[in-house]
């Protein structure tokens, strides 16, 4: 699986769930901390971008897994993430 992989409705669906569980209980879902220089913004909102980046790359695969997580080698600061998210921006 690669960031190929994502799509516009995975990164949309991971934000949904983002807004209805809150930021602590999303991060806390995915087992991350809390973003602490990137994040990607829809809205007005901002979101941590290694959080939306898995869970939307989750969705997107349709890999239906009872508790996603990254491993511990994923890095929020890697800027093909962000760049690979800011290209599902359906605007």
């Amino acid at each position: 699986m690669s960031l190929a992989d994502m799509t516009a409705e995975g990164v949309r669906r991971a934000l949904t769930e983002f807004d209805q569980l809150g930021r602590n209980a999303f991060l806390a879902k995915y087992k991350l901390g809390k973003a602490r220089e990137y994040f990607l913004v829809d809205g007005g909102k901002r979101y941590d971008s290694k959080a939306i980046a898995g869970a939307g790359h989750g969705y997107s695969t349709v890999v239906r897994i009872a508790h996603l997580s990254c491993p511990p080698n994923f890095r929020a600061g890697s800027r093909q993430w962000l760049l690979g998210l800011s290209r599902w921006d359906s605007r």
